[in-house]
């Protein structure tokens, strides 16, 4: 795995077999009051209908599918022109799906057959099935006998009522109406709901495999983690599969919590390389109070666009082991999920087919007529990346965010895309899919395209008619990384254009974005003339390239012999308005997160302070901080964490610090202390009530702590729920923390090195800058035992004295000693040796005396002259 920081020797770490934690996990349909007669139903309560007790009063019942494409109620030019995802297959993971449902059937009128979770890494595909060629069985195989909400959503995107004529049901010409919109592409279920109750399993290692198996490149999720609105281990399935598999795209809800305030998204809606879905109100233009609202504008965007999500049609579940032709209203991001996945797999079509993209493109562009190379499997696909950056591009601007009684936000009038309400606004195929003579216009597109560090791709544009707006949209998957939640990206790219005429407009209309692994401009009155686009590439932080997909849509053309890469300085590249002012101070800017459990609580009467040091003693503060109240910050009242920079001078210590208004000397804390942490993994910091203080070093050149000159990176892992086995979940509750101590066999004191405790997700990591030499790691969880009766899980990870990495996994109350680097301090019969050598030969003495005081050395903190610092102070404490 990945880490944050651009060191070549950060330990990596095993794959991992994560489950999910049912307890947090819900499909994200809405629960509203009776309209017109007929319910919004939940996947929990609700009802199923059929046609005839459905009220056509409702204007936009059906007309999610032609509303996507057009922008019209009735207007549907992609289908009409045969994208209707025949040979693509759509994955899910949801409630399972009635395939006894006219919109399923198989011709045969057989069930698709299950595959038991027992099963799950072979499962059984039946290619020759009309709807359904994959059901993996992971809870009961069967849908819900009400409301199903996998049901509706499998409708939504690939219902087609078999025989319609047979299904006619009045007022409605007849089932075909609620077909959903890639009428002829099939489904991969897996399924994860039994008798209400819910268990999602690693997406990674069990979700996501199966389906891709059975061909799927587009993946839709509509449920998450109520009240969590952190990075989880599925935010990083997504990231971490998608990065490994750059044809698969997965598409998740945003969640239906909006009405809380910001930071409503919930998990795994805040993956990096998830396309996450917010959803429009009924007349599609204005987006739903409930639908979720993204963190602080300066962080990472999130929805990233919006889909049809209110008062929607789809199939429906039958009574009992019965063929029906039901179908459900409902309204949710549950909905507008589905929708934009389908939409996913029209694009796709479209790209890949030379029927469509392949007689339409210019052929003077290098991805005609064929977009990508074959694949292993023989096709050619489409990135999932390319798929994203076409529906991103695609959107257009919102006007309002509406409010319901009780709301936190009032009603709010929208400005330019993106923001954290509707990302960069709603998909509208029409905006970024050529037809001629019914939307006339030149799209370029340039897949699987690669940057190395420091380097800039340069394109020019011609605008031949200032009628069309032109767009240019740039996206690529960010490699995954667990440290941290809200982390600024690791490989960071910048999209400008230059106009004709010299005005320079930025990606997502912030110069230097650091946050998102997507840019977009948007100009709607271009000039006629050539326009510069430059794609810049920042120091990578992974790897030795990175991959990313550009479209450009304009009336004009782009001239593909002008296209050329080159190298660049650090003095050319942009930063966001905090970093340009920080660095404009001479200093570097530091990110840091406070954390709490408690959404806040915990930090009543507690702060965080940065001081500076001046010797071995502490100097001014220079910063202090405390959770700002959820309300104050019209944050969602479940929101965790709250987000901070500080700009810090070069070649300076500080010391940061958690601090306790009633004790300011720190001896003691509260007992809710144990749900908070600060974090910084630029500084490699993590503190806690188990590990209050810390010392950061800025280097000359404005690095934070760095891991070099006898130093190296141990990284612990700390995981919860991290098995299959429900009874034997893994979590921490702040009453289980690890240690890192200097080891008795060093031959050093006994020193506490490090320390911290899981208190936001199900997975976090700490990188922890040490010197070389011995160690003792100790888990400590006999209180969690006793209290809750389950055990914490850490992984740890490091370069051995031999260079190699080592790995190993605790559970349970224990204790490990380590070798970290290229250590001698367990060498001691080696040293005496050379000592026995010396007596002999005096030229030896002087050999065997360094080699000793390297041995015993790193008994203080280096001062500041030294450029190097310990990752951790020394503190008084119980050994082990």
């Amino acid at each position: 795995m990945n880490s944050i920081h651009s060191d070549d020797n950060v330990p990596a770490y095993p794959k991992r077999a994560r489950g999910g934690n049912k307890d947090c996990m819900l499909f994200l349909a809405s629960v509203a009051v009776m309209t017109h007669g007929v319910s919004h139903v939940s996947v929990h309560e609700g009802l199923h209908m059929n046609t005839e007790s459905v009220d056509t009063t409702l204007a936009n019942a059906t007309d999610q599918n032609a509303w996507i494409q057009s922008g019209d109620h009735t207007d549907t030019p992609y289908t009409d022109i045969g994208l209707d995802g025949k040979g693509y297959v759509l994955g899910m993971i949801d409630s399972g799906v009635d395939d006894l449902s006219c919109y399923f059937i198989d011709d045969t009128h057989e069930r698709t057959t299950r595959t038991h979770r027992s099963n799950y890494a072979n499962p059984i595909t039946e290619p020759h099935r009309r709807k359904i060629i994959q059901y993996v069985a992971f809870a009961d195989g069967i849908p819900d006998e009400t409301f199903d909400h996998g049901t509706w959503c499998s409708g939504a995107s690939v219902g087609k009522c078999i025989n319609p004529k047979d299904h006619h049901r009045p007022p409605y010409r007849s089932a075909e109406q609620f077909n959903g919109l890639i009428t002829e592409a099939k489904l991969a279920m897996f399924d994860v709901q039994a008798k209400g109750h819910m268990y999602v399993p690693s997406l990674y290692s069990v979700g996501f495999p199966p389906a891709y198996a059975a061909g799927a490149r587009v993946h839709s999720n509509s449920w998450g983690c109520r009240g969590i609105a952190s990075y989880t281990s599925y935010a990083l399935d997504i990231d971490e599969y998608m990065y490994e598999h750059p044809d698969f795209l997965v598409v998740v809800a945003a969640g239906n919590d909006g009405a809380a305030g910001m930071d409503s998204v919930m998990s795994p809606g805040v993956s990096k390389s998830a396309l996450t879905i917010g959803a429009s109100a009924e007349n599609h233009n204005e987006i739903v109070s409930f639908s979720g609202i993204g963190q602080e504008f300066r962080g990472m965007i999130k929805p990233d666009v919006i889909g049809p999500g209110s008062n929607l049609m789809s199939a429906g579940v039958g009574t009992g082991e019965k063929e029906s032709c039901n179908v459900q209203l409902s309204s949710g991001t549950s909905m507008a999920t589905p929708i934009v996945a389908a939409s996913a797999i029209i694009v796709k079509q479209y790209l890949e087919h030379t029927s469509y993209w392949g007689s339409l493109c210019n052929t003077t562009y290098r991805s005609c007529p064929h977009v990508a190379s074959k694949g292993k499997d023989g096709k050619r696909h489409a990135s999932g990346t390319l798929l994203k950056a076409i529906l991103v591009h695609s959107a257009t601007d919102m006007n309002k965010l509406l409010a319901e009684a009780g709301s936190t936000l009032p009603t709010t009038n929208l400005t330019e895309p993106p923001d954290r309400f509707q990302g960069w606004g709603q998909v509208m195929l029409k905006n970024a899919l050529p037809l001629p003579g019914y939307f006339d216009y030149d799209l370029y597109i340039a897949d699987y395209e690669s940057l190395e560090s420091l380097t800039r791709r340069t394109y020019k544009a011609t605008v031949l008619h200032t009628s069309q707006a032109l767009r240019v949209s740039v996206v690529w998957n960010d490699p995954p990384n667990v440290v941290w939640a809200a982390k600024m990206l690791l490989n960071d790219i910048d999209l400008m254009v230059i106009s004709p005429s010299g005005q320079v407009f930025y990606g997502n209309n912030r110069r230097g974005d650091e946050f998102n692994p997507l840019e977009r401009v948007v100009i709607h009155k271009p000039e006629k003339g050539v326009y510069t686009v430059h794609v810049t590439a920042k120091k990578l932080a992974m790897g030795s390239e990175q991959l990313y997909s550009i479209v450009i849509t304009s009336k004009g053309y782009v001239d593909e012999s002008a296209t050329a890469v080159a190298r660049i300085s650090a003095e050319d590249l942009n930063y966001d308005d905090n970093t340009r002012a920080c660095m404009m101070q001479g200093g570097s800017l530091i990110r840091l997160q406070l954390e709490d459990w408690k959404a806040g609580l915990s930090w009543r009467d507690m702060y965080f302070t940065l001081s500076k040091m001046e010797g071995s003693q502490v100097g001014e503060t220079v910063f202090i901080r405390t959770f700002t109240s959820n309300h104050d910050k019209k944050d969602a009242l479940t929101n965790r964490v709250d987000r901070f920079s500080a700009c810090l001078q070069p070649k300076t210590n500080y010391i940061a610090r958690i601090n306790n208004l009633a004790a300011m000397s720190g001896e003691v804390l509260p007992d809710n202390s144990k749900y908070i942490r600060v974090v910084s993994p630029g500084c490699k910091m993590s503190l806690s009530s188990y590990w209050r203080s810390q010392t950061l070093h800025i280097s000359g050149d404005g690095e934070c702590n760095r891991c070099d000159n006898g130093f190296s990176p141990l990284r612990v892992v700390m995981r919860a729920n991290v098995t299959d086995d429900d009874y034997a979940e893994y979590t921490w509750y702040g009453d289980a923390h690890y240690e890192v101590w200097t080891s008795k066999l060093s031959g050093k004191p006994k020193t506490l090195m490090a320390a911290s405790t899981l208190v936001l997700s199900d997975e976090e990591a700490d990188v922890l800058c040490l010197p070389n030499g011995e160690y003792d790691i100790v888990l400590h969880d006999k209180q969690l035992f006793r209290n809750h009766n389950k055990h914490a899980n850490i992984l740890v990870s490091g370069p051995n004295s031999e260079g190699r990495q080592f790995h190993f996994e605790m559970t349970h109350h224990g204790r490990k000693t380590i070798t970290l680097g290229e250590s001698h301090s367990g060498n001691w019969p080696y040293i005496w040796y050379l000592v026995i050598i010396a007596v002999v030969v005096v030229l030896a003495i002087a050999t065997a005396f360094f080699v000793r005081r390297r041995a015993s050395g790193y008994s203080q903190i280096p001062t500041a002259d030294s450029g190097t610092v310990f990752s951790g102070r020394q503190v008084e404490m119980a050994h082990p």
